[in-house]
């Protein structure tokens, strides 16, 4: 097949093709321990194996991430090394950063927007 990219997971070994999601991930995200019930070592451990490749669709790691982190999780802070070890040192001690943290991660000078703690209560950033 010509054009058509192939990939081998990380966590499984097995040759994906295209964007199909690696068998053995979604067993794994279909199987997963109910976080609340593990360790914290346990938590930074997954976050870390969900973070090295994205192996299924970005919606089903997004949810774990948050499950494992105990919090909803913005897409930005999973944007960079730094970020995402902070998120794996959360997930590990379950220590929460507030709201205002979140925002202050945010690259400031550029446009963006952010939902407001009501629904539907949009605020535009600076």
């Amino acid at each position: 097949m010509t054009g058509v990219s192939r990939w081998k997971c990380n966590k499984h070994g097995s040759e994906q093709v295209g964007p199909e999601e690696c068998s053995g991930c979604v067993r794994d995200f279909t199987e997963r321990q109910d976080a609340k019930t593990m360790t914290g070592d346990e938590r930074a451990a997954e976050m870390r194996r969900w973070g090295s490749q994205l192996t299924v669709e970005f919606g089903k790691v997004h949810q774990r991430i948050e499950e494992l982190v105990g919090r909803s999780v913005y897409t930005h802070e999973m944007a960079g090394q730094e970020l995402w070890d902070a998120l794996v040192e959360e997930a590990r001690t379950q220590q929460h950063i507030g709201f205002a943290d979140v925002l202050a991660q945010l690259p400031w000078g550029k446009p963006g927007l952010v939902g407001g703690p009501t629904a539907g209560v949009v605020d535009v950033l600076p």
